[in-house]
């Protein structure tokens, strides 16, 4: 008997170790630049406006918890530690809720990673917001809490309180919570049951007010799972997975609680199907949703960010794929080793192949302002850094210290320091900020320093519209500036190598 209990005790332990092992090999053998990538965009801002101006939107403690987690994903493995460890904690809350709920063991420990799994594949999509799986972790955190009380009254009283508080901490949850809710109270009583259902009521009233209040744009946003995806794009129909994928492992629970198999062959049989099951799930949803060509685009950039050329270049030639946004990195990479080939047929997209057209979107104008930058055209580098960071919500650390280099560079000592700090203001950028601060008001610093110093001496004195006569001739004008810069001539060169009027 002392055996069997101390099985029992141990059980969920293994079940949990298990899974967080498992989700590490799996997150990093999908993408282990993937979370380096979300770095980029969003960071935490040590600073109260920041703070105030976050924290005070429905969802605004999920969105700040969200941000704060996120600056550690400079690291690779960080960011899939701490993402492991998120996923892990929604499985084995809903290990424990389906256990308490339905009165088994843990035969349904296979369902509960339904929901999990379709998290996870949305970790993979750039413009999903972090916050959302930590509203999961908050929502389950209550399930598993109102499941334990026994008296309904207590319960009821629980659940209205949670309701209200899961909206303003987590956002649009609410909505799902208030659903599932409904689903194990008519478990238990559909007549008791009838009065959940004030609190969907409950949760639109909330974001009509949050809409008069004018704290959000639209209803998708307040009360559905699109709140938890860039505004600014459509979300698609894969945010919308874990919520139908919970809504039903809920209803499946409830059948098994309702119907639940007596004899241990009947058992073992559902045991095994909800395994088969999500195993489908993980293998379909992983080739559907997760992109190697995505996630080798995130590779590139990690590397070109830490100026890691040689690496691109042996990475590019050991990937057997490629496509323009691979060329655009592969070819930076050449240029500043000095070996950007003057053969036509090495750029089979012709100048698309250098650099892509702009496109408006933050991931290609973040691209494009390395290229320009490397190249020694800083009034391009700057545009596109400052489009780049203005549309992914003005904190991307990458992109705010490009504006602190070209702010410097063109003298503009006052937006330089505005950048500085906010830089400085975060917690693995502030020391790189506070060492631009020797810039400020000394020129002849800024031009001792070996990039800053050879990039201020790019900039060409013609007032014309920069790019107006073509790149081209915007590159002769950077090298009758500074001769010595040797992208800004491998870019010249390749070009005229593409429009055929290289010299011979």
């Amino acid at each position: 008997m002392k055996r069997l209990n101390l099985d029992k005790k141990w059980l969920p332990i293994t079940i949990w170790g298990t899974f967080l092992l498992i989700s590490t090999i799996l997150l990093y053998s999908a993408g282990p630049y993937n979370f380096c990538y979300i770095e980029q965009w969003q960071t935490f801002i040590f600073d109260s406006s920041y703070i105030n101006h976050i924290g005070a939107t429905p969802g605004g403690i999920a969105n700040l918890i969200a941000h704060f987690l996120i600056q550690f994903f400079r690291f690779p493995i960080t960011g899939i530690l701490i993402t492991a460890l998120l996923l892990s904690a929604i499985f084995i809350l809903n290990v424990h809720i389906f256990r308490q709920w339905t009165n088994t063991d843990h035969h349904l420990v296979p369902l509960a990673l339904m929901p999990t799994i379709s998290l996870a594949l949305l970790h993979f999509n750039t413009n999903y917001l972090y916050a959302g799986s930590l509203s999961f972790v908050l929502m389950m955190f209550s399930i598993f809490l109102q499941n334990r009380i026994t008296h309904f009254r207590f319960r009821f009283i629980f659940s209205f309180i949670t309701c209200i508080l899961l909206f303003f901490m987590a956002g649009p949850i609410a909505m799902l919570y208030s659903m599932l809710l409904l689903i194990m109270e008519g478990s238990r009583s559909v007549k008791k049951a009838r009065i959940y259902l004030l609190y969907p009521l409950l949760v639109i009233l909330l974001g009509y007010y949050s809409l008069r209040m004018g704290w959000t744009g639209e209803w998708k946003h307040i009360i559905g799972p699109d709140g938890y995806f860039t505004h600014r794009l459509p979300a698609g129909s894969i945010v919308y997975l874990p919520w139908g994928m919970t809504i039903c492992t809920f209803i499946i629970a409830y059948l098994f609680r309702r119907f639940r198999p007596q004899k241990h062959s009947a058992v073992r049989t559902a045991i095994l199907l909800q395994v088969l099951v999500a195993s489908a799930f993980l293998y379909l949803g992983s080739k559907q949703y997760v992109s190697k060509d995505n996630e080798f685009f995130k590779e590139l950039n990690y590397l070109a960010r830490n100026n890691r050329w040689e690496d691109i270049i042996k990475r590019y030639q050991e990937q057997g794929r490629s496509n323009v946004l691979y060329h655009n990195y592969l070819n930076l990479a050449l240029a500043e080793q000095g070996k950007l080939p003057t053969d036509r047929k090495a750029y089979p997209a012709g100048t698309q192949s250098l650099f892509l057209a702009g496109n408006k979107t933050p991931y290609i104008s973040a691209m494009l302002s390395d290229i320009y930058f490397s190249m020694g055209h800083i009034s391009f580098a700057q545009r596109y850094a400052f489009e780049a960071n203005e549309s992914s919500g003005n904190f991307s650390p990458k992109l705010l210290q490009r504006l602190v280099q070209t702010s410097l560079i063109y003298g503009n000592d006052e937006l330089a320091q505005k950048y500085i700090q906010l830089l400085e203001k975060t917690l693995f950028y502030k020391d790189w900020a506070t060492q631009h601060r020797q810039y400020l008001n000394s020129p002849q610093r800024l031009a001792e320093d070996a990039t800053l110093g050879n990039l201020k001496r790019c900039i060409f004195p013609d007032n014309r519209f920069a790019g107006s006569k073509g790149l081209d001739d915007d590159l002769k004008q950077i090298l009758d500036q500074n001769p010595g810069h040797k992208p800004a001539k491998q870019y010249l060169n390749a070009i005229q190598a593409i429009i055929g009027t290289i010299n011979q």
